[in-house]
């Protein structure tokens, strides 16, 4: 994208503002397909990126990124952002990005809007307060951002009762999925061990943990029925200590490893395999905050899937209808069995699924809410 472009519009121009890069789900769905789904809708809409437009290390190489870069990139998103007239700037999360935006609205109160779109928790655990200071500067920032904008959105129920307490201008947004791009196919060949999958990154080193805690799951399950397996796929900055755990087992045939897969290849990918997992075993603030993109994209796609019931999972999940929730190694592996020997479940549970996802949660659905929410504040 041509950045002088941002500012040649007498419009108001809509602009998603993200550090991550296309290749991340918040960043592709909640930025782009968001950006691209409003201007079927006659917005002037379009995406900034700290990754993609000015060359920022993104998802497992952020950590790279020392204060002075991000000094830098804020430096330089601001000269853009700085010269855009009657913008609207939706902030992707609150992180060393937000400061740009910020910034710009500071400068125009008048003609620029802050939108604040909060769909993963990127605050400390553990916070304290005394009057309007925390221990934590995410924390005192999402604050300050969410009583300036014009209204925000929250990706979970959590995030929206976190929200809820600084402003009453929230909006209910779940992660989505475009139902055209994942859809169900024609079933996966009748030979062959059954199939289970994760997908996701390990960026976090509770990515890693939860992904174990699945090949645990899978090893106790094939004493009782060995014809099934774990396809892993995905990498991150922690994928080292995933190694380490393969490397140690003795059931060398109970997990795949595909690495990464370029996302475009990932519906086809999700049309052959038999059940999504989405396991989040850790009680803490960010996964009670989760609203996890696989987890929608599993059941797009016809699949049934095992989740814990933590985070956005249990408000769209109907135990038994349209999935199964699950919490600990017993009833995971329970339902995994339970799944493995019943072929006929599994095609229950996964049109129930892409059934719930065309109705509720497909990304012209969850737009629309969007678009209307913008038009009665524009």
């Amino acid at each position: 994208m041509d950045l002088s472009m941002l500012h040649n519009t007498n419009l108001r121009k809509i602009l998603f503002i993200t550090r991550e890069s296309k290749e991340l789900p918040g960043a592709r769905i909640r930025a782009y397909s968001f950006a691209a789904e409003l201007r079927k809708l006659g917005w002037d809409a379009d995406v900034f990126s700290f990754a993609d437009h000015l060359g920022a290390f993104s998802g497992k190489e952020e950590h790279r990124l020392t204060h002075k870069d991000k000094l830098t990139y804020n430096r330089k998103a601001y000269r853009h952002l700085s010269k855009i007239k009657n913008a609207t700037f939706i902030i992707q999360r609150v992180n060393y990005h937000s400061f740009a935006p910020l910034l710009a609205y500071l400068k125009d109160k008048k003609n620029t809007h802050i939108v604040l779109d909060m769909d993963d928790w990127e605050i400390r655990e553990k916070i304290y307060r005394i009057g309007k200071l925390s221990n934590s500067k995410a924390e005192m920032l999402t604050r300050f951002i969410a009583t300036r904008a014009v209204f925000c959105i929250a990706a979970s129920q959590y995030i929206y009762r976190f929200l809820s307490r600084y402003t009453k201008r929230v909006l209910y947004l779940p992660s989505t999925v475009d139902a055209n791009v994942f859809y169900p196919g024609n079933g996966r060949p009748l030979s062959g061990p059954v199939t289970f999958s994760w997908i996701g990154t390990m960026n976090r080193e509770d990515d890693a943990k939860n992904v174990i805690f699945l090949i645990e799951c899978l090893i106790a399950c094939r004493q009782q029925m060995e014809d099934m397996v774990l396809e892993i796929v995905g990498d991150g900055r922690y994928s080292t200590m995933l190694q380490y755990y393969l490397n140690s087992i003795q059931d060398k045939n109970a997990v795949r490893w595909l690495q990464y897969m370029p996302y475009e290849q990932i519906p086809e990918y999700l049309r052959q395999i038999d059940i999504g997992l989405v396991p989040l075993i850790q009680k803490t603030r960010f996964n009670e905050a989760k609203s996890p993109a696989k987890l929608f994209e599993y059941m797009a796609s016809g699949k049934p899937i095992i989740a814990s019931s933590i985070g956005e999972a249990k408000q769209v999940v109907q135990n038994g209808k349209n999935g199964i929730l699950a919490d600990g190694q017993s009833a995971f592996c329970s339902a995994m069995l339970i799944l493995a020997r019943d072929a006929a479940l599994r095609r229950s549970l996964g049109h129930e699924a892409s059934k719930t996802i065309r109705e509720r949660f497909s990304l012209s659905k969850c737009i629309n809410v969007l678009h209307e929410n913008l038009s009665h504040t524009f």
